[in-house]
């Protein structure tokens, strides 16, 4: 597999530590360090030290030893995961099995990536050790058989459409193990992933990004190393309230034709502006565009980049979709 996440070529069979029952479930999966390379991406779904809950501290004799394969051991320590948003777990997920990258499951890959999920779960709830606790392969692949028809079946209800070639795009199954649609079977793995994502990793942190720079696993070549998430788009950028300000300003220069104005009557139309805000940005924005008129064509893109020269697309995205949110909570507060 190639990857930028630098994976290396592993055994069928790595150990692993699970917790000896449901009590437990909630505990950090503890591998040993060093027994191989496979075991890396499990550190993924560690707590740091200052965060396990009191008592539990490097206290792992209530864990026992398994052999799990690599597929179910990826496959659950991405999605117990609090270092990654839902979103990104279930891409780079998807991203494993599907082994001829064309961005959509056959049946068979959906069936592979269910059996992994059933056995890494059974794995970390130690019910693999526990006689008749999991259901037979046979049983396991029948129900994933199923579900790849039920989401199938949904989605063609809902959209009138059918998959021509019996294969789903990836979007259909994100939807569907996310619990975004009404298929009551899906609620355990929705409500799984859940349980194991971070509190404000609820969006997509590359809802802003371009559709080719988006994170992506590949099994035939190396790809392009995701750039930094949304978490670091607002470090040398405008804010949320920036944002709003400038477009408060932007309207009202372009309703009476002129962009020259002091800090002074910028206050007058939209309040309070920060000083340093003012001088650093939004007066040097305010005279550029002002100088640019009749020249280019004034719009509030071209306006957000002179504020910020550096902003790429996914930010201007990003500060547009700010605009249209704050645009929609006045619109809810004035009915």
């Amino acid at each position: 597999m190639a990857s930028s996440w630098g994976m290396e070529t592993w055994p069928s069979t790595a150990l692993f530590q699970c917790a000896r029952g449901p009590a437990d479930a909630g505990h950090p999966i503890a591998p040993r360090d060093g027994i191989c390379q496979a075991l890396r991406p499990s550190r993924l779904c560690q707590s740091a030290p200052d965060q396990e809950p009191s008592g539990q501290r490097g206290n792992y004799q209530d864990y026992v030893r398994i052999k799990l394969p690599i597929s179910p051991l990826i496959t659950v320590c991405i999605l117990m995961s609090t270092a990654i948003s839902k979103k990104q777990k279930i891409r780079f997920l998807l991203g494993i099995f599907d082994e001829n990258d064309n961005r959509a499951f056959e049946e068979e890959e959906f069936v592979e990536m269910l059996l992994a999920l059933f056995c890494g779960m059974g794995a970390m709830f130690n019910m693999l050790n526990l006689k008749d606790a999991m259901p037979s392969k046979q049983r396991m692949e029948a129900l994933a058989r199923r579900l790849f028809g039920r989401i199938i079946d949904f989605y063609r209800d809902k959209t009138g459409d059918c998959f021509l070639d019996e294969s789903m795009p990836f979007t259909v199954i994100e939807d569907w193990l996310l619990g975004q649609n009404s298929d009551a079977l899906n609620a355990p793995f929705a409500l799984f992933i859940y349980r194991y994502s971070a509190p404000g990793e609820e969006e997509d942190p590359e809802l802003f990004e371009d559709e080719d720079r988006k994170f992506r696993l590949s099994h035939t070549a190396p790809v392009v190393p995701p750039l930094e998430t949304a978490a670091s788009l607002d470090a040398t950028f405008l804010n949320r309230n920036e944002v709003v300000v400038a477009h408060k300003l932007f309207n009202h220069c372009l309703s009476t034709g002129g962009f020259g104005m002091s800090h002074s009557e910028a206050e007058a139309v939209v309040g309070p502006v920060d000083q340093n805000l003012w001088i650093d940005k939004l007066h040097r924005a305010l005279d550029a565009t002002e100088d640019e008129r009749g020249v280019s064509r004034t719009t509030f893109t071209s306006f957000l980049k002179r504020i910020c020269p550096k902003a790429s697309g996914r930010h201007l995205r990003m500060f547009h979709s700010w605009i249209k949110e704050y645009e929609h909570l006045e619109g809810l507060q004035q009915e």
